[in-house]
C-alpha cells in the first residue's frame, strides 16, 4: 500500500502545469454557471468573471515573462529594470578610453632525448685500419642511437596518442552535458509556456464573452432547475 501511494505520488509530481490547469478550469465553470449564486437570464453581472479573465491573462502573462526571464538569466542576460538603469547611467559616465592589447602566445611541447655520445677520433698518423676501426665504431655507435631514438619516440607517440584520446573522450562528455543543458534550458520549460499562453488565450476569451457565457450559464442552469423540479413532482419536463 505503502509502494502505492509513493506511485501515486511520483506520478501526481510529474503531471507539472496539469493540476493548475484543473483548478482554473473548474474555478471558470463555477463562476460561469453556479458563482455567485441564482441569475436570471435578462440580468447577468458578470464584473466577477471578468475579473476572473482579466486575473487569468495576468497569471498568463506572467509566466511567459517569468520563463523567459529565466532563460536569459542562464545565458547571462541581465533584467530589463537593471539593463534600463545601466542605460538611464550611462550618459553621466566619464567617457573614457581604453586600450587593450591581447597578446597571443603559442606553446608547444616538444621532446628531448639525451644519449651518451662516445666517439672514437683516431688520432693524426695513425694506420689506415686504425682509422677505418674508428669509422667502423663510430658508424655502429650511430646505429645505436638511431635505434634509441626511434624507439623512445615511438614511446612518446604512443604515450602522446593516449593523452589525446583521453582528452578527446573528456571533451566529447562536456559537450554531451553542454548539448543536454542547452536542450533542457531552450525546451525544458516548454509546458509551463504552453500553461502561460492557454490561460493568457482563455483569459481573453472569458473577459470578452463574460456577458453571454454568463447568459449561457443561466439558461443551462435554469433548465436544470426546471427538469429537477419536475422529477420532484413526478412529471415529466417539457
Amino acid at each position: 500500500m505503502r509502494a502505492w501511494w509513493r506511485h501515486t505520488w511520483d506520478w501526481a509530481r510529474r503531471g507539472g502545469m496539469v493540476w493548475p490547469s484543473a483548478i482554473f478550469s473548474v474555478l471558470t465553470l463555477a463562476l460561469i454557471v453556479w458563482w455567485p449564486g441564482p441569475r436570471t437570464i435578462c440580468q447577468a453581472p458578470d464584473l466577477g468573471l471578468r475579473v476572473w479573465g482579466m486575473l487569468l491573462q495576468l497569471i498568463g502573462a506572467w509566466t511567459v515573462w517569468a520563463d523567459l526571464t529565466s532563460t536569459a538569466g542562464q545565458f547571462g542576460k541581465t533584467g530589463i529594470a537593471k539593463r534600463f538603469f545601466l542605460w538611464l547611467r550611462e550618459p553621466f559616465r566619464k567617457a573614457s578610453t581604453s586600450i587593450v592589447a591581447a597578446g597571443v602566445s603559442a606553446t608547444g611541447a616538444a621532446g628531448a632525448f639525451a644519449n651518451a655520445t662516445i666517439r672514437r677520433n683516431p688520432l693524426p698518423g695513425r694506420g689506415i685500419e686504425e682509422r677505418f676501426a674508428a669509422v667502423e665504431f663510430n658508424i655502429e655507435q650511430l646505429t645505436k642511437e638511431l635505434t634509441e631514438t626511434n624507439r623512445s619516440i615511438q614511446t612518446l607517440g604512443a604515450k602522446q596518442r593516449a593523452e589525446l584520446a583521453d582528452t578527446t573522450a573528456r571533451l566529447q562528455s562536456e559537450l554531451g552535458s553542454v548539448r543536454a543543458s542547452l536542450e533542457e534550458t531552450a525546451t525544458g520549460n516548454y509546458p509551463k509556456l504552453l500553461f502561460g499562453l492557454v490561460w493568457l488565450a482563455v483569459g481573453i476569451v472569458v473577459a470578452t464573452l463574460s456577458p453571454e457565457l454568463l447568459r449561457a450559464g443561466a439558461e443551462g442552469r435554469s433548465r436544470v432547475d426546471a427538469q429537477s423540479a419536475a422529477i420532484a413532482r413526478g412529471a415529466c419536463p417539457p
